[in-house]
């Protein structure tokens, strides 16, 4: 490797940022690609594409599944996106009007309680 790629210190520094690595994984046909096809659209090759992936995993950022062989896929991670959010006290939900039913209403014949007859 040249010394071009080489901070200060001497440690090398990455040539491609993660968002670079991010959008063309997002960018890839059904948002899944491997390591060699990143390493296609990206000025660097599959073993640093993998080793930055792998980086990404243990950050959370990407999701991987072993395909078949040695094959890897990989994608954009969607924990985050089902996070909690609270819900603010004055919240129309909490006003809502509730009911009780006198007995015990049957299983299956939950759906018509809540939502009246069905007609199918």
């Amino acid at each position: 490797m040249s010394d071009a790629n080489r901070d200060d210190s001497g440690k090398y520094t990455a040539r491609v940022s993660d968002e670079a690595i991010l959008t063309a994984l997002e960018q890839a046909p059904g948002h899944v690609g491997t390591a060699a096809e990143l390493a296609a659209e990206l000025p660097i090759g599959r073993r640093a594409v993998r080793e930055r992936l792998l980086a990404l995993q243990e950050q959370g950022t990407v999701d991987r599944k072993k395909v078949g062989g040695r094959a890897v896929v990989w994608w954009v991670s969607d924990a985050g996106e089902d996070e909690v959010t609270a819900i603010p006290a004055d919240d129309p939900l909490f006003s809502a009007p509730t009911f009780t039913l006198e007995e015990p209403i049957d299983e299956e014949a939950i759906d018509d309680v809540l939502y009246g007859e069905v007609n199918s």
